[in-house]
């Protein structure tokens, strides 16, 4: 179902994300609860490593979403590693990390 995926960091907030390019046709024959069963799995996988979730059809149309309310961070990962010899941040514990699962209700499921 998957047909491609981007990862975007941005280091300087918390507004990083995954964005999954799915098949709308299978897209279309999952019910709400499938739709949000592939959400959450692929959601908590991204949301570990501190990226949101975005998953889209092939012409860009949000189909639905995977979000946390990742705390700002205060010492931003280096972009360059070999300037600064801090390490990275670390990850938050995402049982401390709020998430929400947002589904388009524009794209309707097949009955059959």
């Amino acid at each position: 179902m998957v047909v491609n995926w981007y990862a975007y960091r941005r280091p300087q907030d918390s507004n990083s994300q995954v964005r999954l390019i799915v098949r709308p046709d299978l897209w279309s024959r999952y019910t709400s609860l499938e739709r949000y069963a592939f959400l959450t799995r692929f959601g908590t996988s991204t949301s570990a490593a501190g990226y949101h979730l975005v998953v889209l059809d092939r012409q860009n149309f949000p189909l639905g979403a995977y979000t946390c309310e990742f705390a700002p961070q205060t010492k931003p990962y280096p972009l360059y590693p070999w300037l600064k010899k801090s390490p990275p941040p670390p990850l938050p514990s995402m049982a401390q990390v709020p998430c929400r699962v947002w589904i388009s209700p524009v794209y309707g499921t097949q009955l059959f």
